[in-house]
């Protein structure tokens, strides 16, 4: 029976096997490695904000695992057996390996130039936001009552000024206020 399909391997997640719910497989988005045409950081993004809520953490995990294609595929398929006990641990290696390179200095540049765009929710805003200050080495990161400022000014329009309004002092405060 093996000759008319490939066994699926998920021996590199600690604690499979696990039931996969059709729909999301049906919603899975791959990423194929280096050669993608979505980043690393997207690709982690549209993971949490579609699959995330569907299921239990080693689904999770098994899903993000069948999201992998190409060089991102054959990376996840030469991992050893329970090398990720947690999907962090698995995002980490991830972005370890497919991530940005770019200089502290380059990520600081952009986060204070990021701004939402008219169609992006304010959820995949918070996301991108939250993910590119947090991906900033502790030794560059700026101030946190710079990063809420940063981000207030990426914001446009009413919601810019109904936050400035309230006077928060931390960015969850203000992520919490836009939505």
């Amino acid at each position: 029976m093996g000759e008319f399909f490939t066994q699926l391997n998920f021996t590199q997640i600690a604690g499979q096997p696990h039931d996969i719910p059709e729909k999301a497989i049906d919603k899975l988005d791959t990423f194929p490695g280096t050669d993608a045409s979505t980043s690393t950081e997207q690709h982690l993004i549209y993971f949490s904000n579609t699959m995330v809520p569907m299921s239990g953490v080693l689904t999770n995990m098994t899903l993000f695992s069948l999201s992998l294609d190409g060089k991102a595929g054959n990376w996840y398929d030469n991992m050893p057996n329970n090398s990720f006990t947690t999907i962090a641990d698995f995002k980490t290696a991830f972005l370890g390996k497919f991530g940005s390179t770019k200089e502290p200095r380059h990520l600081v540049a952009a986060l204070t130039s990021m701004n939402k765009s008219e169609t992006e929710t304010m959820d995949e805003f918070n996301n991108r936001f939250t993910e590119l200050s947090n991906s900033i080495p502790a030794t560059h990161a700026p101030p946190a009552a710079s990063t809420l400022d940063y981000c207030i000014e990426a914001l446009s329009g009413k919601i810019q000024y109904q936050i400035k309004d309230k006077e928060t002092t931390t960015l969850l405060q203000a992520q919490n206020l836009a939505i």
